[in-house]
């Protein structure tokens, strides 16, 4: 795969920058033999990420933990033996992260006679404990568990399903014992007075105040996304806001739901798959739940990239940091990516790039955003496997920045010169890390122009810092 690599990364102490380009790291392999059905990413209490995928021919769902920057655990499997569970390649279990304990949910195998169950690890998933079952319907059936967890109250969104009367409708049951025992579920989406879509997965976010769940509808096959919301912790839902109002009409089921985030401000933030003028559109959707409106949207597209097959999105923020992914056709069914630390506003058209351009087809991907970095899995259709990319922002420099210091050339398949004569700075301390944070070499140097030893090094992305005269630099730079 290539590294797609747009301008230069420079950071100094007082200036704000924006990361709005990216470069992608070599796909790595999560698993191979345990099958790759909606992979699905967290990051643990001890800041390794977790991720979870079923298997469509044994119908097992398997965790795997990121040990090391390139290493991933052994799949363990969370259903009990001589259990199966319910999967497809375009929904499946969830999981959430409360301090260092995991929360997993899943639908047994059967699909009007399986339950929803919860399995959870209290050790960053090292080990994980016995399941809970979540829903204990009789004269009707539960599809699509979605999970969210606060202060270890959890809450487990479903679809309940008549088994005579139909009317599919999103409940909820919450569990305010960890996950030990969970109360009756409570109607969610029923006093909106529509049906849900049913077959496709709804979306929880929790925060200190609010409970909210986004699902798409079904208003005579008028499929648009809605949220409905509690203020009481899950008890009741008096709520509901209409992200998405583009009339998506199709009589067959389109198997697409929404994902969502808080934003920094507070804002709920949604994304979803639509139809605009038979155009299939991917859209970002930011509400003001004070003013009852929506404060921003953006259509998702890549330039020059057909928009054919483009579905399946989801988002994640951490801080200031938007990123967000979704599957499209590339040279074949790729995976791309757009991002932004500036707001949803600037996830521009010009910012995408492709993840996965590569032979083979790369579908269903998932994203967590952490500290100006990017993590993605997705599903390797040839070989059945799950992988893993990273994305790094980089910079937009501003003019006054590029008169502060130059390195070259970048990226370098040998040495790195740093010229710092414009930055008054002399003499110092220069150290060089990898992205995991592992100090590679440091040393002292006492003449502006300095000559960094890349070519000792191994492929990828490292940080530079350089400390002297009471000012701290930082940029990174790609050993190729």
């Amino acid at each position: 795969m290539k590294n797609y690599l747009f301008g230069f990364y420079l950071f100094v102490a007082s200036t704000n920058l924006f990361a709005q380009d990216f470069v992608a790291s070599s796909p790595l392999t999560v698993a191979s033999g345990y099958g790759n059905y909606h992979p699905q990413m967290e990051v643990l209490g001890d800041g390794q990420l977790g991720i979870i995928w079923t298997n469509s021919v044994t119908n097992n769902l398997y965790f795997s933990k990121r040990t090391a920057p390139e290493i991933f655990s052994a799949p363990m499997q969370l259903n009990p033996v001589g259990t199966e569970v319910q999967d497809y390649n375009w929904s499946g279990p969830d999981l959430s992260i409360w301090g260092d304990h995991v929360y997993v949910v899943y639908h047994d195998l059967g699909y009007e006679d399986g339950h929803v169950y919860l399995v959870k690890s209290e050790d960053n998933g090292v080990t994980f404990g016995d399941t809970t079952q979540v829903d204990f319907l009789t004269d009707a059936y539960a599809q699509f568990p979605d999970v969210a967890v606060y202060n270890d109250t959890v809450f487990v969104v479903f679809m309940e399903h008549g088994l005579v009367t139909m009317n599919p409708q999103m409940v909820l049951a919450r569990s305010t014992d960890g996950g030990q025992t969970f109360e009756p579920q409570v109607d969610v989406s029923g006093w909106v007075g529509l049906e849900v879509c049913d077959c496709c997965q709804p979306e929880i976010i929790v925060d200190a105040q609010r409970v909210i769940v986004y699902y798409r509808e079904n208003d005579a096959n008028t499929r648009d996304i809605k949220a409905a919301i509690s203020y009481d912790r899950g008890a009741t839902f008096t709520q509901y806001i209409e992200p998405d109002n583009h009339n998506w009409t199709i009589a067959a089921c389109p198997s697409t739901g929404p994902d969502a985030r808080f934003l920094e401000n507070g804002n709920p933030v949604s994304i979803y798959r639509t139809t605009v003028s038979s155009a299939p559109k991917i859209y970002v959707n930011e509400y003001d739940l004070v003013n009852d409106n929506t404060v921003n949207e953006v259509a998702i597209t890549m330039d020059g990239v057909v928009p054919s097959g483009i579905n399946y999105p989801q988002i994640s923020v951490d801080g200031s940091l938007i990123g967000i992914v979704w599957e499209g056709l590339g040279s074949s069914t790729d995976v791309f990516f757009n991002g932004s630390n500036t707001g949803v506003a600037n996830l521009l058209p010009s910012n995408a790039i492709n993840v996965t351009n590569m032979g083979g087809s790369q579908s269903k991907p998932d994203i967590v955003a952490l500290n100006s970095s990017f993590h993605i899995v997705y599903s390797e259709l040839t070989g059945a496997e799950v992988k893993y990319v990273s994305v790094q922002a980089t910079s937009s420099i501003t003019d006054e920045a590029k008169q502060i210091f130059s390195f070259y050339p970048n990226p370098t398949t040998e040495n790195l010169t740093l010229d710092l004569a414009d930055s008054g700075i002399e003499t110092g301390k220069i150290s060089v890390t990898d992205l995991s944070g592992r100090v590679v070499f440091e040393f002292d140097f006492s003449d502006p122009l300095v000559i960094i030893p890349a070519i000792e090094l191994t492929q990828g992305m490292y940080q530079v810092r350089v400390v002297g005269n009471d000012q701290i630099l930082e940029f990174r730079f790609i050993k190729s």
